[in-house]
């Protein structure tokens, strides 16, 4: 039964109107990174029409200008995609379940033995989203507590396994701030990678991320620029730090792919194609998603089974329509997922063959991240004899059932 206090309503549309505009202005920082990768885009006053183009003597001239509209169509329709998400964002339906009296009462009284203050405690319920717990506390003069310590009291009280949000503050300040937690995930995930730089060059053309997004999300991106040294990597750098940035804002992995392409297409005299390898792994539901744009094969290991996932797309910058094919795949505990650039395949597949990778893979014995993705790094340089034609990186990625200690 939810229970409405009237006069807690005042309080309750501050909670929510500052709850709504974090995640507003979290989008709106990802769209002014966004803009600084699109090319500058002339006022209409420099616009021509086709027909007045036809004209033009300098055909390298006429190219350029086309290419221009067709930029600015592109940014226009990217546009519409972030106005239609500050509007989701803005119009999403929040509501404040507030505890009955008594035992919210027993909450407070429990919490400031603590040494804890607190003026109100609820949760915020979301059709599309997990429940979150808000908290408006501060802590008592000479007293310190953090926000994971204010966590564990919670779960104790709830009994429930609470964790503070993505940005929440480490230390609780000595004047009332809302604090919001969430319950804990069902899987743990632990992450490592090993590369190899290009025997003639003096930095990787790949580049890599691994984070988790506000929503719940284990991300890892893998990009691999064309060709290699200084100039592949910036170009693989600009893929995966759009990637992270609108991935973290919410953006769907659809759309997040469309868009870098967009990016590149309307940039495409200082960027060249890159390939781009997606994995989102919902820690909550325990269900994986990728998307492979133009990448080598990815592998999901399972005790000694193992999956291999491919996909025959072009790599980003190629087609304004990015061809995107997601892959969906439960995650269960004890699975590993290896993320390979090019090199490590193109290694495998003229020394082995390509499907070798599956049976190296499943033979491996390692638990650690870290080791798994250095003992398939130091096999395919040892099939090499040490030599590296090529960027090599190796992802890979562990997930087990979460513990706690009741």
């Amino acid at each position: 039964m939810k229970n409405t206090f009237i006069k807690g309503a005042a309080e309750e549309s501050t909670y929510l109107l500052e709850y709504e505009k974090q995640k507003i202005m979290t989008c709106a920082k990802s769209f002014e990174e966004l803009a600084k990768v699109f090319v500058y885009l002339p006022g209409k006053e420099q616009d021509k029409s086709i027909s007045e183009e036809s004209h033009c003597k300098d055909r390298q001239s006429l190219l350029w200008k086309k290419r221009l509209m067709e930029n600015r169509e592109l940014f226009a329709d990217n546009l519409k995609e972030m106005a239609g998400i500050m509007g989701q964002v803005a119009g999403r339906d929040v509501h404040a379940v507030w505890f009955p009296e008594k035992r919210r009462k027993q909450m407070i009284h429990m919490l400031e033995e603590e040494g804890l203050l607190v003026r109100d405690i609820y949760q915020l319920e979301n059709a599309t989203e997990k429940n979150c717990l808000a908290v408006s506390v501060k802590c008592r003069k000479n007293t310190q507590c953090t926000s994971e310590e204010l966590a564990g009291y919670l779960s104790v009280l709830l009994d429930q396994h609470l964790q503070p949000v993505c940005g929440s503050p480490f230390f609780l300040p000595q004047e009332f701030t809302t604090v919001y937690f969430e319950e804990e995930a069902k899987l743990t995930v632990l992450s490592g990678y090993a590369k190899a730089v290009k025997e003639t060059e003096k930095v990787s053309g790949d580049n890599f991320s691994f984070f988790e997004t506000k929503n719940g999300y284990y991300m890892a991106i893998l990009s691999d620029g064309m060709g290699s040294g200084e100039k592949a990597c910036a170009d693989s750098e600009v893929v995966v730090d759009m990637a992270e940035k609108l991935m973290d804002a919410g953006f769907s992995i659809e759309m997040t792919v469309q868009m870098i392409n967009d990016a590149l297409l309307a940039g495409a005299e200082n960027l060249n194609m890159s390939t781009l390898d997606l994995c989102g792994v919902d820690l909550y539901a325990e269900t994986a998603t990728f998307a492979k744009i133009g990448s080598a094969c990815t592998y999901i290991k399972s005790d000694n089974k193992v999956e291999k996932l491919e996909s025959s797309s072009l790599p980003l910058g190629v087609f304004h329509k990015q061809d995107i094919e997601l892959i969906h795949r439960k995650i269960h505990d004890g699975d590993y997922v290896i993320m390979l650039s090019d090199g490590v395949m193109d290694c495998i597949s003229q020394e082995k063959g390509e499907a070798f990778m599956k049976e190296l893979i499943g033979d491996l014995q390692f638990e650690r991240p870290n080791e798994i993705a250095g003992c398939i790094m130091k096999y395919v340089l040892n099939l090499s004899k040490g030599r590296i034609r090529d960027d090599m990186t190796v992802l890979v990625m562990g997930f087990w059932e979460s513990k706690y200690d009741d």
